[in-house]
């Protein structure tokens, strides 16, 4: 009796190891996303996240558009950096596109900044 259950032991933790623990999916990726201001439910390779804060400290170094820098949501795919947020006039949209470009290593920019015409938007004051 007490082969057997050394032997179903030994099978189980060898069919376990095997096998491997359960998977389990989490939105954790996306919550490190958004804490880090990157778009939500995606995933970035080291050199998008790389290519993603180029960005956002090309856009910090433009006194237009440094307020800004941290409230846009960027993404980023094989050079191509999207954009969206909302941003106070069609200037401050264009210059952070055109920031965007100027980096290294960006191919593309897809603008998805939305105006909103008002400084109560970006300053939350009238």
């Amino acid at each position: 009796m007490k082969n057997i259950s050394w032997q179903a032991i030994l099978v189980v933790s060898v069919l376990s190891v095997l096998i491997g623990p359960p998977v389990v999916y989490s939105h954790a990726a996306s919550q490190r996303a958004s804490y880090h201001n990157f778009a939500p439910d995606q995933f970035f390779t080291q050199a998008e996240r790389d290519l993603i804060e180029r960005v956002r400290q090309r856009l910090r170094e433009n006194r237009l558009v440094a307020a800004y820098a941290e409230d846009i949501k960027l993404a980023a795919e094989e050079g191509r950096m999207s954009l969206s947020g909302t941003v106070r006039g069609e200037q401050e949209k264009g210059e952070i596109a055109a920031a965007a470009r100027r980096t290294r290593g960006v191919t593309a920019v897809e603008n998805h900044l939305q105006v909103t015409g008002s400084v109560a938007a970006k300053t939350g004051k009238p």
